[in-house]
């Protein structure tokens, strides 16, 4: 009788099983979550609401004619280096530079602005927040004078008040120099020696080449004597535009530089070496990059110029 029970019990379950198991599962519901961009007034009137520091990039002639009150009129060019020799590097003593930031009353905690002529300039904006990025200080944002509504100036206008002097948190990481960059761009990799793969311990990736390419976005008036292929870099040349990585504002957008180099096979664990013909637009993409914690953007400051590829 036990048996029988059992054997029962046994089939009624294998049954089950089957009627069961061969239903077709519900398919899972995946929900995407994605965070609306700002419509223009509201990001602009979030930005204020922050009393920022704002910093205008625009020509002496464009501050002067009209400005968000309160602005302080800052050019790219201010930052660079002073000497003939390191011309078009970002001031290397960044201990002089935090304290020219500090006379704008920007310090590590400030909020900062930086308005210029968003698309239709040449990604000076990006230039100077790129700066801001190596000396540490997190909360920059980009955009477009047309977001604000600039006045005429205006007597007893009020300024930011100076921030003391500062120790900056540098991340030097963010800039190469011309020694450097010819250094890893066309010399090329060579594999660890044995004996340092027996030190480390035979660390596998030691084996491997580093993921690293250049990302070239010179205007195209810009490689009229010499490009950078020319030059025969030992890594991927990826083309693109600085303004491909900004929206319509002048505000930096990482759905549009994470889809613009997901094209080209880029990834979050590549080392990107920005170029372009000046350091202007190679720093904008710099910015964008650092702000989005996508890749290990590194700008090379001085432009290709930099490297004698442009007369």
């Amino acid at each position: 009788m036990g048996v029988v029970m059992t054997k029962r019990w046994f089939l009624g379950a294998v049954i089950a099983f089957f009627l069961f198991g061969c239903q077709t599962p519900k398919p899972t519901v995946i929900r995407e979550t994605t965070t609306p961009v700002e419509d223009p007034a509201t990001y602009a009137a979030r930005l204020l609401a922050e009393k920022p520091v704002v910093l205008d990039v625009r020509s002496d002639i464009d501050f002067g004619m009209s400005h968000v009150p309160g602005s302080v009129n800052v050019r790219w060019e201010d930052l660079n280096a002073v000497s003939s020799k390191e011309k078009g590097f970002l001031e290397p003593d960044r201990f002089a530079l935090a304290r020219r930031f500090a006379l704008w009353g920007v310090d590590p905690r400030t909020t900062v602005l930086i308005l210029g002529h968003g698309p239709e300039g040449r990604g000076e904006e990006g230039r100077v927040g790129w700066a801001l990025k190596v000396l540490g200080v997190s909360k920059v944002e980009t955009a477009s004078i047309r977001l604000f509504t600039p006045r005429n100036p205006r007597d007893g206008e009020t300024r930011p008040a100076n921030k003391p002097v500062w120790k900056p948190e540098t991340k030097n990481e963010l800039e190469i120099k011309p020694d450097e960059f010819k250094r890893l761009a066309f010399q090329g990799w060579t594999p660890p020696s044995k004996a340092r793969r027996q030190a480390l311990q035979g660390a596998a990736h030691l084996s491997m080449p580093p993921l690293r390419l250049i990302l070239d976005v010179s205007h195209p008036n810009e490689r009229e004597v010499k490009s950078i292929e020319d030059l025969k870099p030992a890594w991927k040349v990826v083309r693109s535009s600085w303004r491909k990585f900004y929206d319509e504002y002048g505000r930096g957008s990482c759905t549009q530089a994470v889809g613009e180099l997901s094209k080209e096979g880029v990834t979050a664990q590549h080392e990107i070496l920005v170029v372009d013909g000046d350091g202007v637009g190679a720093a904008a993409v710099g910015f964008v990059l650092e702000s989005c914690r996508f890749g290990k953007p590194r700008v090379l400051s001085s432009g290709l110029r930099g490297l004698g590829s442009l007369k």
